[in-house]
Order: C-alpha cells, then structure tokens, then sequence
C-alpha cells in the first residue's frame, strides 16, 4: 500500500495502529514547529462572552492556590468558609490574585 501522505513511497503498517505514513514523510512531519499557544476552535461569540461573565467562571482555587479575585467576588461565600472552618481568616486575607493573567481588561468588577 502507497503512503496516504505523499502516495509515492510505501506505507509502514504497524499491527496495534493499522498503515502509517511512510518513513520520508514521518521525517518531514518531525521537524513540523508546534505553535506555543493552544489553538482552540470556537466560535467569536463564545469567546465574547466569556470576557462578559468572566466572574461567574471564577474557581475557589487554582493550582491549590486560594483565590483572592473569588473571595471578593463571593465575599458571602469567603465567610460561608470561615464559618464551616473550611478556611480561617488569616488564610482569607492572604488569599492571592491567581487569575490575574487570564482576567479581562477592566477588571473583574465589569463582568457578571
């Protein structure tokens, strides 16, 4: 069978993966630069309202980290976790920004 890439060379068929490209080509896709972003398909509409209701995205923690952005966001929700002992106030008030490089221009306050 002929390399389904390049159809000149033949195909390497591999018994768990079934017919690869041929060695050539598999070369050539090697040296392929991966961008250093994530690309991710979605429509604009979407991405415009994820800046809109950013706020309601808002995780208690990140990387394990107590997010400061969602306690004062929620501030109802930061003395629900004092209360049940979740948290003292101590951990509260040295909570951290750990969203600040994915937050809308403008601030948090601007979103829903």
């Amino acid at each position: 069978m002929k390399c389904l890439v390049c159809n000149i060379n033949d195909a390497i068929k591999d018994p768990q993966l079934g017919y690869l490209a041929c060695q050539s080509c598999r070369d050539r896709q090697a040296g392929f630069t991966r961008p250093s972003y994530p690309i991710e398909f979605t429509s604009q509409n979407i991405k415009d309202e994820r800046k809109k209701y950013f706020k309601s995205t808002l995780q208690k923690y990140r990387g394990g980290q107590l997010s400061k952005e969602f306690i004062d966001a929620y501030p109802e929700r930061a003395q629900a976790m004092i209360k049940e002992k979740i948290h003292t106030e101590k951990e509260v008030k040295q909570a951290k920004s750990v969203w600040g490089d994915i937050s809308p221009a403008g601030g948090i306050e601007r979103t829903k």
